[in-house]
Formats: C-alpha cells, structure tokens, sequence
C-alpha cells in the first residue's frame, strides 16, 4: 500500500511539472487582439510631422541614441532659425547646443540619451528626457509621440515582429508592444517582453511583462 501511494504521489508530481513547464511557454501575447495593433516604425522613421509641440517651434531635431549624447540625429522637422532676427548666429549657437560640452549640468534622472533639440525665432533649447519630450509636446496625442515617450525610458522595439513591436490607440491614449534589456542580469543577459500604456498626460504604466530572450554577452 505504501509503495502505491509513494507511485500515485510521484505520478502525480510530475504531471504538476508538466503542467508547470506547458504554462511557461504561454504568453500574454496569446490573449492580445493583434490584429488591433500596428507595426511600430523605428525612431529614425517616424513621422515627425505628425508630432504637434505645444509650444509650436519652427524647428526640432530629435536625438536617441547609447551614447551621452548620441552620436548624430535621427529626425529633425521644420525650418531651422527661419524666423530668427538674426539667422547666421542662431544657426551658430544652435549647432553648439550639439556639443558633448552642452551636456554639463542639463542632464536629468533619464540621462542624456534621449533629447530634442528646438529652435523658435532665436531662441534655441534643449529638452532632455521624458521630462523634457513631455513639457515640448504637452499632451501626447500621437503614436509617434507615445514612442519618443517610452524610447526615453529604455524601451526597444522590433520594427518588423508585430508581437515584439506594435502600437494601437485606446480611449486614454495608446498601448505598445516593446522590448527592454533586464540590465539585472548578465551573460547572458535577459530580454523581456512588455505591454505599455501611455497615457495622455505622458504616464507610463506597465500592463503586462515577461522573458522573451536571452541574449549572449553583457550591454
């Protein structure tokens, strides 16, 4: 009798497990209506004259990148200093602004991989950060606008996988569907899953995350 017990409990031990090991393989991503969602372009093929700034510059150019700061821009809309009083000095100041030596002290808590710069008459600045693309755009009211968004806090996407990069709107604004590196870990390192919204007021709200990848080597 004890031996059958010891049998039934084991058999029953291991179709746990395997219960275990076929729930691991389910993704969130099967509960989604993909069909909702579009394929997110990459940063450096956004529209950006789609993008609508609050305070309405004649010209912007946005930069992301690993760097601090990155190497070149990945868009820029507009006309620079056409309005300026001034144009041949403004063009001047604004090309100094894209200098690493600009970057001391403007630098806020999601560093300076992530910025815009802005031209309005002569007067040129910068908007670093999630902080930054917030205060320039006011409320986010495009896709586009929700990307440059979750793009300052680290998030990456595939251009090409739907389920590794998507986008639809909803009633209070926009979900996406992106990547991020789990810089908790390392060699390898982890890549996981994420299902965001963006609210309106440019808050971001993690609905839904898991593994996605390893990946060989450290970021």
């Amino acid at each position: 009798m004890r031996q059958r017990c010891r049998y039934f409990f084991g058999l029953l031990a291991t179709v746990f497990a395997i219960g275990a090991c076929e729930s691991s393989n389910e993704s969130f991503v099967d509960g989604l209506a993909l069909d909702e969602f579009t394929v997110l372009p990459t940063l450096s093929t956004l529209d950006l004259s789609k993008i609508s700034p609050a305070s309405d510059p004649s010209y912007f150019e946005l930069w992301h990148g690993a760097q601090v700061p990155p190497e070149e821009a990945i868009g820029s809309s507009g006309e620079l200093c056409s309005q300026a009083s001034n144009k041949p000095i403004c063009e001047q100041e604004f090309s100094l602004m894209r200098t690493s030596d600009a970057f001391e002290g403007v630098c806020d808590a999601d560093g300076c991989t992530s910025f815009i710069l802005s031209n309005q008459g002569s007067d040129n600045r910068f908007f670093i950060g999630t902080s930054g693309f917030v205060e320039l755009f006011g409320p986010v009211d495009s896709f586009e606008e929700a990307a440059m968004i979750v793009a300052t806090k680290g998030y990456e996407w595939d251009s090409i996988e739907l389920s590794e990069g998507g986008y639809r709107q909803v009633e209070d604004g926009y979900q996406l569907l992106v990547q991020k590196l789990d810089l908790s870990s390392c060699s390898p390192s982890l890549m996981r899953r994420y299902l965001l919204h963006v609210g309106t007021d440019a808050t971001v709200t993690v609905l839904e995350d898991e593994f996605l990848r390893e990946i060989s080597g450290c970021p």
